[in-house]
């Protein structure tokens, strides 16, 4: 077989390999590369076939701690940043004055975006950042992100957290913190609903840390629950938030008291997460719902 980049024309040109076997392994290939393969047979007494080829493929990226993109240096995808799937539309537009950060925005409806690979995916160190605006008509629309267990499958997005764009002239900020939940590395955005929307500014960078509970000065029980989850500290609690293991609210309470009676009674039995907040702090409990 004769191996070269995406740019080999000839494989005349390349220094063939001899393999006396009916498959062979690659090795030594560069991540996020694209390349051309052609093959021959091997005759004997130095006569070989005619090359059949090229086959093209290109290799996965490798995983990065963080990335940051503003879809601006071109209106092609950046490396590893792909349209998965046939479904829909997703690509960069020159979206002239009406966007995040000028020129270029991501237009999406109906389609699944990948993002680069992350070695930290369900580390609940990072979370993922995007601006997003309604394209045309606002509302109808459903931003949903989650990872794929299969970089190149559509079929295989899991939902973790849904967002929805209210505006088709401001781009909110949206933060989707994705805790331990995410099962692979490739985390992805899914749009559904009527209304296209675009995207702009996505990274995946560290979770700002806004603070913890005093443990000696906050107290919860029971747990498991039956019924209520019951809730003290020193200071006024904000608001108490329920969410499913797959992400999804399934409950919100304002408080501002320093103590709390949580109503849980409603909810099917499992484990969910209970996120208080309190005084700029943040404090997260696993509660079992008997």
């Amino acid at each position: 077989y004769a191996l070269g980049t995406a740019t080999t024309a000839n494989p005349d040109n390349l220094t063939a390999v001899t393999v006396n076997e009916t498959a062979a392994e690659l090795e030594n290939l560069s991540a996020s590369t694209s390349y051309k393969i052609w093959v021959r047979s091997n005759c004997g007494s130095g006569s070989y076939g005619s090359w059949t080829g090229p086959f093209n493929f290109t290799t996965p990226c490798s995983p990065v701690e963080t990335f940051s993109e503003n879809f601006d240096a071109s209106t092609n995808f950046p490396n590893c940043f792909k349209k998965v799937g046939t479904s829909g539309s997703a690509y960069v537009q020159n979206a002239g004055s009406n966007v995040a950060s000028s020129p270029n925005n991501v237009y999406l409806y109906g389609s699944v975006l990948a993002f680069p690979p992350v070695s930290n995916a369900n580390s609940g160190t990072h979370s993922l950042k995007f601006k997003a605006r309604a394209a045309y008509t606002a509302g109808n629309n459903s931003i949903i992100v989650g990872y794929l267990t299969d970089a190149n499958d559509a079929n295989s997005f899991v939902s973790l957290q849904t967002f929805t764009a209210t505006s088709t002239t401001v781009f909110e900020i949206f933060t989707a913190n994705l805790g331990t939940l995410p099962l692979s590395n490739t985390i992805a955005i899914k749009h559904t609903g009527a209304n296209s929307v675009v995207l702009d500014d996505i990274s995946w960078a560290p979770t700002l840390s806004i603070g913890d509970f005093d443990s000696n000065a906050f107290n919860f029980y029971p747990n498991p629950v039956k019924n209520s989850l019951y809730l003290s500290h020193n200071q006024d609690i904000e608001s108490v938030t329920i969410f499913n293991l797959l992400g999804q609210e399934v409950a919100k309470q304002k408080v501002n008291s320093n103590q709390a009676q949580i109503d849980m009674f409603f909810l099917n039995s499992g484990t969910y997460i209970v996120k208080i907040s309190a005084e700029n702090q943040i404090k997260t409990l696993k509660i079992l719902k008997d």
